[in-house]
């Protein structure tokens, strides 16, 4: 298995995410079909779990929180990007960004470079690991970012505490 930071595997993650939130969102069946298993066994792969990927084993999306690390849907998405984001990018895609959903968002934010036209070609909105590398985190700390607007557009900035959550999430490999 590769590194945590491979952006293939990045990018296999998110789409195992994205599958997962579509499956629920389109059956009312538990946990445990056959789609589910499927999409928590591509999580573990991507995650570097190799071994028992598809049994009970197989690690939840919110693996690691008792040790203190962030998960993305409850820790940055629910409070954070759901609740200062909207409606621009929540219930549209402004500047190329979707973040209807935390699947979604996750998917459009990780290791993705920037789409609209102010910031493309500036690196990815969200570079795992870095934040100081990440267009996010310039976005809602600087006055005057380094491409496009600062956000929230028209609002007042994010709290520290919240942009301090952004940052930390980021720093500690950005997993969901």
């Amino acid at each position: 298995a590769g590194t945590r930071s491979d952006p293939a595997q990045r990018r296999l993650l998110a789409w195992a995410l994205r599958t997962r939130a579509i499956h629920a969102s389109t059956s009312s069946a538990s946990i445990g079909t056959f789609a589910d298993r499927f999409c928590l066994s591509l999580v573990a792969l991507a995650c570097g779990d190799d071994a028992g990927a598809a049994g009970p084993s197989a690690p939840s999306l919110d693996a690691g929180m008792s040790s203190g690390a962030l998960s993305f849907a409850t820790d940055v998405y629910a409070p954070i990007i759901a609740q200062r984001c909207s409606p621009c990018h929540t219930e549209g895609a402004s500047g190329g960004l979707d973040m209807r959903d935390a699947a979604t968002a996750f998917g459009s934010l990780v290791e993705v470079d920037a789409a609209g036209a102010a910031c493309r070609g500036e690196g990815p909105r969200v570079a795992s690991g870095d934040p100081d590398a990440s267009l996010l985190v310039n976005k809602i700390e600087a006055e005057t970012p380094r491409c496009g607007n600062a956000m929230p557009l028209g609002r007042d900035s994010l709290p520290a505490s919240e942009q301090e959550t952004v940052r930390r999430w980021i720093a500690q490999g950005a997993q969901p």
